[in-house]
């Protein structure tokens, strides 16, 4: 059974450290638990680029400086089988990447871990890209933002059919008015009880929400 490969505490300390830090004045310190696990991030900085010793404890590849005081053990280390079978998981692999070459793979996967990520990350991900996705829209109605999210925020088209003759919404008034939206709904929800299906105004109810709210 393989060693923890990463810090944990208190089970599980950091054994083994790298620190990179790249010609244009980017550090990073990487913390490890198993030496395995240290030796296949170095291999990924590394890969099949030139290297040459400054000293005992520091490595030079390409453009990165690679120190530890493990140095010496973690560049020679000769894996297990099982250790040599062992992938390093995302984010790992990638964070290794994005070091040595600024960059992170577009093509195909190198790895099971990148064809499988982690499921509980990738959903975590997933939600919050949709709250940020609804946030977005939710500050673009606010500020009267482009045409389309305009329209989202006014009932005109949904409601129109039900209810002949209601042709404006908060969007309208907002823009008439030159109040922000999210101002004209707060002056609505004070003076006016909003409607089942949504705010929606004829002409006569525009021109007069119009007029009381330019006082």
């Amino acid at each position: 059974m393989l060693d923890k490969p990463f810090p944990s505490a208190p089970l599980h300390p950091a054994k083994f450290e790298l620190k990179v830090k790249r010609d244009d004045g980017a550090f990073h310190l990487n913390l490890f638990s198993a030496v395995y696990a240290g030796r296949k991030f170095l291999d990924i900085l590394v890969g099949d680029r030139k290297t040459s010793w400054i000293d005992r404890n520091t490595l030079r590849c390409h453009d990165l400086t690679i120190s530890s005081k493990y140095m010496e053990r973690l560049f020679t280390y000769e894996y297990t089988d099982e250790e040599r079978n062992w992938l390093l998981p995302m984010p790992y692999s990638y964070n290794a990447r994005k070091i040595a070459f600024d960059t992170v793979h577009t093509g195909a996967p190198e790895t099971p871990s990148e064809v499988e990520p982690d499921h509980h990350s990738s959903k975590r991900s997933k939600r919050a890209q949709r709250r940020a996705a609804q946030s977005e829209d939710a500050n673009k109605r606010d500020i009267g933002g482009d045409d389309a999210l305009r329209r989202k925020s006014t009932p005109i088209a949904s409601k129109s059919k039900s209810q002949p003759g209601v042709v404006f919404g908060p969007a309208d008034i907002a823009s008439s008015t030159g109040k922000e939206p999210s101002k004209v709904r707060a002056w609505l929800r004070a003076n006016r009880t909003k409607p089942v299906d949504g705010w929606a105004f004829t002409k006569e109810e525009f021109d007069a929400i119009c007029t009381a709210l330019k006082k």
